[in-house]
């Protein structure tokens, strides 16, 4: 079982791949910088992008309470729900190079985000939703 108490530190220290808070902000900043309001299937995309970072960081945060029988049988939704913010990112990714417009934000994210780096993107929807959740005060 992973520890309740961990602090932002430790988990920076710790993993050795984790993505850094400032990371993410630079990454996000990039990526919603590309996205032009008055242009509806970005922002039809990156609204994507964000709900399923959502879905994916609120199973997270359920996962870190769960015993070891809830893991089991919630393990398969759990990575339905990690999948699904990866392709968001893709698509994403997909849409804004097809406009011509700049994707290093996703390559910042890691190379190969469906198998190496699945965790860096993983802290990477945690992170969106704290920017967002910030931004609604």
């Amino acid at each position: 079982m992973p520890k309740d108490n961990i602090s932002y530190s430790d988990y920076i220290s710790e993993n050795s791949n984790a993505m850094s808070i400032e990371e993410a902000d630079q990454i996000y900043r990039l990526l919603y910088s590309q996205i032009d309001p008055h242009d509806e299937d970005l922002v039809e995309f990156f609204d994507n992008v964000v709900t399923r970072a959502s879905e994916y960081a609120e199973m997270r945060f359920k996962w870190s309470m769960m015993d070891f029988q809830e893991r089991v049988s919630e393990d398969e939704f759990r990575t339905s729900k990690h999948n699904a913010f990866l392709n968001a990112l893709s698509m994403m990714r997909t849409v804004l190079h097809k406009k011509e417009k700049s994707t290093e934000w996703f390559d910042m994210l890691g190379e190969d985000i469906q198998k190496t780096n699945r965790k860096r993107a993983g802290d990477f929807a945690c992170y969106v939703v704290l920017f967002r959740s910030l931004g609604t005060r």
